[in-house]
């Protein structure tokens, strides 16, 4: 281990003694970063927001491919002497004994904490541990390591400053009464190094990032944890900040495009800045003084020109303009509801200019057995107050309501063809909830997993009434004489399986909703069949068409994201009904089992959902859907004449569908449905865990399944399997496809 404990009492004294002449402070010194050019990357860290004149970006890895702090320090106003110092770093690893050895991270956990301890005279500086396991190291130092005890920060406590020099936290996992004791600590002048990673935060419902309890602190000191991924350097390190980061700063970035009259920033640079500013932006704490005045004159300045759309995005081109966007978002989710009308934006998606006077009271039953959205079939107009009415029996539960169903949030994209997040959620679990929105949207009730089942009726007042069609519930002729025809501009076509959210003139010409829903029933039975569970599902599988989605043509989750080119595949029979690859893909997903998808699958395993519907329902040949199948002899040929190497089997999504679909060809569906059937009764001791595992695994019950020794099969293939799987099913007898391999 390469300990600097002979220099490190040296250090100490040295930035101590500096401490005790200067009264407090303007910016954590230089000096903490010398001689150190790498520190540890654990696991999936996450980044920071730098905002404070203060603060100093110590390290950075990489966000969405932009240069983000993962380390920095700051100072907090003091009510004595010195001013209270802060050390944030983005994972809970950072502040582990196993980085201690990676690169110079050693080296700058001693600075660090030499320069946070409070100065004092006399004996050891004292230091604290929270869910922190440097004892050793600490001690290592000089430091005395104090047991706080677990009432510590609770009412009647002694103050933190009276026991302490130093606060060391890993994790989040602090008590309101806490997190007052620590601030009030740094208020003192008392030192923190803190470590988490916030993107795996869970929030409290209605809570967000700016709630999370280390945030709440360190926001005195112009930082916060953000709920980005952090990328690594080359080496699996983070390097430490030069002046090739400067825009990683929030607060200088801010002054680079903001300033009157400073030049244009080349475009790297105003990514750079953009997206850390906007970081910083969306974070910053209710009473912040240093960056909020500034952004409430530029808001007010540009307010009209923060509508982004297809024709005109925004992309890093206007740095400034998606700062203001993050910033109004942030600023939005503090508002109350009645003071949103001034920031309502009626041409913003998804509202698409729609508007109208009408306002109702809409009473929509509810069963809490069924988790998740709740369609109502009532928009709210933007910025028109919208009042959620509960029963009694209902008030407790947590349910929620949401205005808007387009929930992919864009920050992360180089251009925007919509507001980044256009929807919200609040809970409603009193009698009387007001919300109300910017964008509009449409209108649902969110029940949460697990909730107690009960048959209530929620009551919905001030939206609009938007076209609804639910399989076996909707008279026809009430349909096309008057329900597709209501002026909201979202429409939904519903069954108990599945529900579709397009705008409302995709459905203005159809005729026939029963028999499109009627197909649809049908792609979504295949799906369930295939994979060997119920076709009554616990919630129906959801998709949503948007301008612009976070990730791909489209993506899977709930809901199933697309974009506005498949509103026909969606909304017209004859086109479904021959055959949709890309829609049938990513309910594939959805149907997915982490069991038998491994490494190198992931796109693969979806297909056979794909292949099953188009086979079943679209009545398509076997082994078709896609163009890319149509050169399968090329694909095949291709791939043996480079070796059949596992390497390129992973990367190419449709060489690996081959193989699939040759079981399929030799052993029908009925195998898959035998194996999948396996795996949802295994018990969890049983479920493989790793990729290894997966594959030998899938090898070996597709084999027993259908009494052939697939082991060789594989080999050909090039996927590996051990030999312990291999000799597991020796007893049966080989099978290989018909001239396969191909000879060269």
């Amino acid at each position: 281990m390469h300990r600097l404990t002979h220099v490190v009492p040296l250090v100490l004294a040295a930035i101590v003694s500096a401490q005790s002449c200067a009264a407090v402070p303007a910016a954590p010194p230089t000096g903490l970063t010398d001689g150190v050019r790498t520190i540890a990357a654990p696991g999936t860290p996450g980044t920071l927001a730098v905002w404070s004149p203060d603060a100093a970006v110590l390290a950075v890895g990489t966000a969405d491919g932009v240069i983000a702090p993962v380390a920095a320090a700051g100072t907090v106003a003091s009510d004595g002497d010195a001013s209270g110092r802060l050390v944030a770093f983005s994972h809970t690893g950072h502040l582990d004994a196993a980085s201690l050895t990676v690169g110079d991270h050693e080296a700058l956990l001693n600075r660090c904490a030499a320069w946070a301890a409070r100065p004092r005279e006399g004996g050891p500086a004292r230091v604290a541990l929270v869910n922190c396991k440097l004892g050793d190291f600490f001690r290592s130092l000089g430091f005395e390591v104090v047991d706080l005890g677990p009432e510590w920060g609770g009412e009647g406590a002694t103050p933190l400053a009276d026991r302490i020099d130093l606060l060391c936290i890993v994790g989040n996992a602090l008590s309101d009464a806490q997190v007052s004791a620590v601030s009030e600590f740094l208020r003192a002048g008392g030192g923190v190094m803190a470590a988490q990673t916030a993107w795996a935060w869970n929030a409290p419902a209605g809570k967000s990032l700016v709630d999370n309890p280390l945030n709440r602190i360190a926001g005195a000191a112009g930082i916060a944890w953000t709920d980005r991924y952090a990328g690594k350097n080359d080496t699996g390190t983070f390097d430490v900040a030069g002046p090739a980061a400067d825009l990683a700063h929030a607060g200088k970035a801010m002054e680079a495009i903001s300033r009157d009259g400073a030049p244009a920033l080349d475009k790297p640079a105003a990514k750079v800045a953009a997206a850390n500013a906007t970081a910083a932006a969306r974070l910053l704490p209710a009473g912040d003084t240093l960056l909020r005045p500034r952004l409430n004159e530029l808001l007010a300045a540009h307010r009209k020109e923060l509508t982004p759309t297809p024709e005109q995005p925004i992309d890093y081109s206007r740095p400034l303009h998606r700062v203001l966007i993050g910033y109004r978002d942030a600023l939005l989710a503090t508002l109350p509801y009645e003071d949103l009308r001034e920031h309502a934006d009626v041409n913003a998606f998804p509202n698409l200019g729609a508007s109208w006077p009408a306002r109702r009271r809409v009473v929509v039953p509810i069963s809490t057995a069924v988790p998740g959205w709740h369609s109502t079939g009532v928009y709210a107009l933007p910025g028109t107050p919208l009042r959620f009415e509960l029963p009694e029996a209902a008030r407790g539960l947590n349910l929620r309501g949401r205005i808007g169903c387009h929930k992919d949030e864009l920050w992360h994209l180089d251009s925007w063809k919509r507001v980044p997040n256009v929807t919200m959620e609040v809970v409603i679990n009193e009698q009387s909830t007001h919300v109300s929105t910017p964008f509009g949207g449409l209108v649902y009730v969110v029940v949460p997993e697990n909730c107690d089942p009960r048959n209530i009726n929620v009551i919905v007042h001030g939206g609009i009434d938007a076209p609804m069609y639910r399989l076996g519930h909707t008279p026809s002729d009430e349909w096309t004489v008057r329900i597709r025809n209501r002026p909201g501009p979202w429409a939904e076509l519903a069954t108990d399986k599945v529900i579709l959210t397009v705008p409302s003139s995709a459905v203005k010409t159809l005729d026939d909703p029963k028999a499109l829903l009627t197909l649809w029933d049908r792609v979504l039975d295949a799906a369930a069949d295939l994979a060997a569970m119920p076709r009554q599902r616990t919630r129906p599988e959801r998709y949503v068409a948007d301008v612009q989605i976070s990730a791909g043509y489209m993506h899977a989750g709930y809901p199933i994201m697309t974009h506005l080119d498949a509103v026909d595949d969606m909304t017209d029979a004859s086109r479904l009904a021959a055959g949709s690859w890309g829609l049938f893909h990513e309910l594939g997903h959805n149907h997915q089992s982490p069991d038998w998808t491994f490494d190198g699958t992931v796109e693969v395993t979806c297909n056979l959902f794909s292949l099953y519907i188009c086979e079943t329902v679209c009545a398509m040949p076997p082994s078709t859907g896609h163009p890319a199948l149509e050169k399968r002899d090329e694909t095949i040929a291709r791939y043996f004449a480079r070796g059949a190497k596992f390497e390129d089997w992973k990367r190419e999504p449709f060489t690996a569908l081959i193989m699939y679909m040759q079981l399929r060809e030799a052993f029908g569906w009925e195998a898959y449905k035998k194996v999948f059937a396996e795996y949802r009764a295994l018990p969890d001791a049983e479920r493989p865990r790793t990729d290894d595992a997966k594959r030998d695994q899938w090898m070996v019950r597709f084999s027993r399944a259908v009494s052939r020794n697939l082991g060789p099969f594989f080999a050909a293939w090039g996927v590996p399997t051990s030999q312990a799987a291999r000799d597991s099913v020796s007893d049966l007898p080989a099978w290989m496809p018909d001239n396969f391999p191909p000879r060269p």
